[in-house]
């Protein structure tokens, strides 16, 4: 599986799936026990460790995105343009401003700028991998 950005989306809204009360649970209880023999913990900790693993299957996908474009700007650009990685005109668009700024810096007496530049382009990185965690708006 290719390394992608963190993607954290609400699958349950509370206007489909209304809370449980806790009269609803007890009662959910009762009829696991009753009817299946074992308790709403049981079905509880079994669903954790699902969501738990999936979660941490996320968080490493999204790491490996970042370390593997980490001071790369040209690389990601690459995979953006070959279509093995997505982004919104307007992130694109960042891309290439970035890239363009990098590359303007690299050689020369302006060591200082393309270290500016390099570590702008590493926190937009970061922001674009876990830009779901962050609450950072596109």
């Amino acid at each position: 599986m290719k390394p992608k950005p963190l993607k954290v989306k609400n699958l349950y809204p509370e206007d489909v799936f209304p809370e449980i009360t806790e009269e609803e649970w007890k009662r959910i209880d009762e009829l696991l026990k009753k009817n299946m023999g074992f308790s709403l913990d049981r079905v509880s900790a079994n669903i954790c460790r699902r969501v738990r693993k999936r979660f941490l299957e996320d968080i490493k996908s999204a790491c490996e995105f970042y370390l593997e474009y980490f001071s790369l700007p040209d690389f990601l650009l690459e995979d953006v343009k070959s279509h093995k990685v997505r982004l919104s005109s307007k992130l694109r668009k960042e891309l290439e401003i970035m890239k363009k700024k990098v590359d303007e810096y690299n050689e020369g007496p302006y060591s200082r700028l393309l270290l500016k530049y390099l570590l702008n382009y590493n926190e937009w990185l970061f922001k674009l991998t876990f830009k779901d965690v962050l609450g950072d708006e596109e």
